[in-house]
C-alpha cells in the first residue's frame, strides 16, 4: 500500500501486489484498510466511556520568540475535569514532537497520573485509538479527520487555544467554549451511553 504512484514505482515491487490509496490521513479508503490492518487494543474498557484526548504542541518558535498554541492552564483544568468522571477512561495520545527522539523531557500540561498516557505508536497508533475510543477531543489536530471519517463523537476545545479554530466551521455541534460546556457535553454523552433500553 502506497500513498502515491511515485512511491509505488520506486518500491520495485510487482504491480499486482500494489495498491495506491493516497494520504492515510485524508482518505476513506485508507481508513478502511487501516481498520483491516490494526488489531483491537486490549487495554480499553467496555465498562466506561473511552475518551481520547489528542495532545497538541505547546507552540512554535518564530524568529527566536515562543508563540503558544495552547493555554497550558486550561489544558490542565480540562484533564482534571475529565479524570474526575468515574465513568470515563481518559486516554491521552501525546504529540510526537514531545515524545519522539527530539521531544521535550516531560509531558507538559498533558501530564496526568489518572489518565492512560500513550507516548508511542508501538502501544497504539493515533488511528487505532480514534477507531476504538467512543469520543475524540482535540484542539486543532488534523487527526480529527480520521474521527470524522469514522463518525466518532468529536469535541473541539476552542477555549484551550488563542486562535480561532477551523473545525468549528465544518463540524456541527462540536465546539466547546469553556469548562462548563465540556462538563455538560460529557454528562450528556454519559447519559446516552448508559441508558437502559
Amino acid at each position: 500500500i502506497f500513498p502515491n504512484q511515485l512511491a509505488s514505482n520506486l518500491s520495485g515491487l510487482e504491480s499486482g501486489d500494489i495498491e495506491v490509496l493516497g494520504s492515510a490521513r485524508f482518505s476513506k479508503k485508507w481508513v478502511y484498510k487501516l481498520k483491516e490492518i490494526h488489531k483491537p487494543i486490549k487495554f480499553l474498557t467496555k465498562e466506561k466511556v473511552n475518551i481520547l484526548l489528542l495532545a497538541e504542541k505547546d507552540g512554535v518558535i518564530v524568529d527566536g520568540k515562543f508563540i503558544p498554541s495552547i493555554y497550558k492552564e486550561e489544558i490542565k483544568k480540562t484533564i482534571s475535569l475529565l479524570t474526575n468522571f468515574k465513568e470515563v477512561n481518559l486516554v491521552i495520545k501525546h504529540h510526537p514532537s514531545r515524545t519522539g527522539p527530539f521531544g521535550a523531557p516531560d509531558l507538559g500540561p498533558y501530564k496526568s497520573k489518572k489518565a492512560l498516557n500513550i507516548l508511542e505508536d508501538e502501544k497504539a497508533s493515533t488511528f487505532q485509538l480514534i477507531n476504538e475510543c467512543d469520543v475524540v477531543i482535540a484542539t486543532f489536530s488534523s487527526a480529527i479527520i480520521d474521527a470524522l471519517i469514522l463518525k466518532k463523537k468529536i469535541l473541539i476545545l476552542q477555549y484551550t487555544s488563542p486562535y480561532r479554530l477551523v473545525f468549528e466551521e465544518h463540524i456541527k455541534n462540536c465546539t466547546i467554549n469553556n469548562l462548563e460546556e465540556l462538563k455538560y457535553s460529557i454528562n450528556q454523552i454519559l447519559i446516552k451511553n448508559f441508558e437502559i433500553d
